[in-house]
Formats: C-alpha cells, structure tokens, sequence
C-alpha cells in the first residue's frame, strides 16, 4: 500500500506538471514522490532479498531524501529562504550516519534514527508554510501543512511506541506498520492535493492580477477600472455616497518616445504611477487609462476637493526629477464629480472634454463643468 500511496502521489503530481511548467518545485515535488516510491519498493522486496541491511538502508535512505526533497519543493515554491548549508549537512549527515549506522547498531535503533531525520524535514516544511506569504493560496496550504504535522506527530508516535515494544521499529512490514501504511497513504494524498491546489490557487490569483493589473505599471488597467466605476456609481446611485474622477494625460509624452526612446517613456510612465500612487489614499483607486492617459477615481470625494488633489499631484510631478534630459515631466488633467442624472459614460466624456481644454495650455487642471 506504502508503494501504491507514492506510485499515485507520482502520476498525480506528474499529469499536473504537464499542464503547468512554471513552478520548479512542482517538478522537485515529482522527484520526492518517486524517491519515496523506490524506498517502497525496496522494502516489498525483502521477500526476495534477505540481506536485512541491505533492505533496511535501501528503504530507509530513499525515504530521507524524499522528505528532504519535499521540504526543499515547498521551500522552492513558497520562496522561503533555504538555507543550504544547513539542508544539506543534514541530508548529507544524515545520510553518512546510516549507512555508518545499519551495520552497528540494531534494526530498531536504526529505523528509530531514520524516523527523527524524518521528522526533522517534515516539521521543516510545516514551519516553511507558516513563514510563507500565503495569502494567495492559504486554503491548499492548509490542505498541505495538517497531514504533514500528522504524519510528523505518526512518526513521533512511533519512536515513543517503540521505547516499550522494539518490535514495533523493525523495517519490514507489521500489523502495526500496515495501519501505519492506511494513515500514510490518506496523509500522503492530502499533502499532495494541497502543493497542488495552491498551484492552482496561486496561478488563479496571478491571472486574477494578469486580467485586472497593466503589465508596465502594475495599475488597474482599463476593464478593471471599468467594473470599479461601474460599481462606485452604483453606491452613489443607492446611497448618495460622492465619487470624483481625474482624467490625466502626460504632455509632449511622444516628444520623449521619439527623442529618447521607448524604453525612457516606459521608465516615465512607471515612475509617473508610482508617484501618483503615493500620494493617493488606500480606497481610491489608479488605472492606465490607455496609452499615457492615467485616471484616478477617488471614492467619498466631491469635485471641489477631487480639484484640490488633481492641482496637488499636478504641482508634486511637476517638481519630481524624472531623470530624463531635455525634458520637464508634467500632466494636463480634467477632473469631473458624480452626477445623478448622468452615466458613466456621461462623466467621462465631462472629464474627457475638460482634459481637452487642459491640454490647450497644459500642465493645467481644468474642472469639468456641471
């Protein structure tokens, strides 16, 4: 069954990597899960094979490493610092110390060894998903980290069992080690549905962000703002909740491309966002509008003081330093309030209209008429 668990947790971890080839250490997931497999299969094999250390070291050495490959997979994934030295001094130590060990000491002393290095990577990568920034797949990690601790606490189990019966800590199979086998194999497939799903938790919140975010400036891109003035209107409709919004557009921004390059528009456009970004409140929200447009919509915010911000942010890029020579960064913008018998579409074309009269003088904030 033991062989069965790792043999299914391979195929299952191996169908994934075929749809997903981004994360390594989904792939350093599929070599665990072989290593474990062939420690298995060593281990059926002692009804051919009688050398007893022979099959105590075959089994016991894959089976190490294969959680400490399972450890290092969800280190890889989650970004957690490995420390290396440390990982493999105690893979390689370990490593040295049974294959010193199997022909010492006896079989329980030597399976007793094997299940506290086990233990030790187990817990590792527990405490490697407490450490991780979660947020975008903290349910699979959930998923991964309570069987990990399970079979952790099982191998603790184990040892303290193995204190009064060494009988129970011989390498070959038992009563005692197929029970063991049943809760192996329910832990080892609900580790294995968790490094999946927070694959696909996480690859659903980075294409979350691909279809939300533009990929130069990291702002809201068009639709993204689109479904949030949507719904901003929708409160001011229902609750008369005041909602204003900037429309911006850099001036001479085709002067820098053709002069200096894209690559320097580019860097202006970034730098643009994020001073922008700075200065703006946590709930109001900046898109790309298209091209070097930009718009701001600011929530809880009448126009008279949606015309206050937009002069500041206007006076703030017009005094940043945006490294580029020959020319001075600045923006023309129209800034239009919320109005109840008007649309969305009705207030950009307001804000549209007043950033065209903006751009007549430029560098100039002109607030939309009523």
């Amino acid at each position: 069954m033991v062989f069965l668990t790792f043999l299914i947790q391979a195929l299952v971890i191996s169908f994934h990597l075929r749809l997903i080839h981004r994360y390594r250490g989904l792939l350093m997931f599929l070599i665990s899960a072989l290593v474990l497999a062939a420690s298995s299969l060593i281990l059926l094999s002692q009804q051919w094979i009688h050398s007893r250390p022979f099959i105590a070291l075959g089994s016991s050495l894959p089976l190490l490493w294969g959680a400490a490959l399972q450890f290092a997979a969800l280190a890889r994934f989650t970004g957690v610092r490995l420390y290396h030295w440390i990982f493999w001094g105690l893979v390689g130590g370990g490593t040295v110390l049974m294959v010193g060990a199997v022909q010492v000491v006896p079989p329980p002393t030597f399976v007793a060894l094997r299940e506290i290095l086990t233990v030790i990577f187990l817990l590792a990568g527990v405490s490697t998903l407490r450490r991780a920034d979660v947020s975008a797949y903290r349910f699979g990690a959930w998923v991964t980290a309570i069987p990990l601790l399970g079979y952790a606490l099982l191998s603790v189990s184990r040892l303290i069992r193995g204190l009064f019966d060494p009988s129970l800590m011989q390498p070959g199979p038992s009563v005692n080690n197929d029970i063991e086998a049943v809760a192996l194999f329910a832990f080892s497939l609900l580790w294995t549905s968790g490094f999946i799903l927070m694959v696909n938790q996480r690859l659903q919140s980075e294409l979350k962000v691909m279809a939300t975010r533009d990929p130069l400036t990291d702002c809201y891109n068009r639709r993204a703002m689109m479904n949030k003035l949507g719904e901003e209107h929708s409160r001011f409709l229902r609750y008369g909740h005041p909602y204003t919004v900037i429309l911006l557009d850099l001036d001479k921004f085709k002067a820098i491309n053709d002069t200096l390059g894209h690559g320097v528009g580019d860097k202006v456009l970034v730098g643009l966002s994020s001073t922008l970004r700075a200065e703006l409140r946590t709930e109001d929200s900046l898109a790309r509008w298209g091209g070097e447009e930009f718009l701001i919509l600011l929530a809880e915010t009448k126009e008279d003081d949606g015309l206050v911000l937009a002069e500041r942010l206007r006076h703030h890029v017009e005094c940043h330093d945006f490294f580029v020579p020959g020319f001075r960064v600045t923006f023309s913008a129209g800034v239009a309030g919320a109005q109840a018998e008007q649309t969305v579409d009705d207030l950009f074309r307001r804000a549209d209209t007043a950033l065209y009269k903006a751009k007549e003088t430029r560098n100039t904030v002109v607030l939309a008429p009523s």
